[in-house]
């Protein structure tokens, strides 16, 4: 198996788009969404558009042997200097448990090497749970965790550097 990062491009947005309505519904339950006119939880695209416009931010398809696994947003956090933040990372449930999430974490942190964040949803459990054991083998341990609010949000949040 072959885990790899493709960066999405503006043609691909539509893509993103779609995957991304799986991602809203797999934290529907957690930020207790309601379903839109489309049948989908995505209320707008208002996440997704920065990563076509703002130099700082790239958006990637995360690829098992060439086929679309799911999907990663790296940006520079707008409230530190210098650190890289996953602002959001997918998997699609067909790949889930096969070790393809972390794999696809440590490409990106070999493609960005530096200070980085990762936040996570304080009631999203399984997220947390995978963030802390892919954050402390690759940093063996070294990482700092925290609570903190981001717009408002109480998140979990690890900053580490790699």
């Amino acid at each position: 198996m072959k885990i790899s990062l493709r960066k999405a491009a503006i043609e691909e947005k539509d893509i993103i788009i779609s995957l991304f309505k799986y991602y809203m519904y797999e934290f529907s339950d957690i930020l207790n969404s309601t379903l839109q006119a489309d049948g989908s939880y995505l209320k707008n695209t208002a996440l997704i558009d920065p990563y076509w416009r703002e130099p700082d931010h790239t958006p990637y398809f995360i690829l098992v042997d060439e086929e679309i696994a799911g999907f990663v947003f790296i940006r520079k956090f707008p409230n530190e200097q210098g650190v890289f933040d996953v602002d959001q990372f997918f998997i699609l449930r067909k790949f889930n448990r096969q070790g393809v999430g972390r794999s696809a974490f440590a490409l990106c942190s070999k493609e960005y090497p530096g200070n980085w964040l990762v936040r996570v949803l304080k009631e999203n459990t399984r997220g947390l749970a995978f963030w802390e054991n892919v954050v402390g083998s690759i940093t063996d341990g070294k990482f700092e965790h925290s609570y903190e609010r981001d717009e408002g949000v109480e998140m979990h949040f690890f900053r580490f550097t790699v």
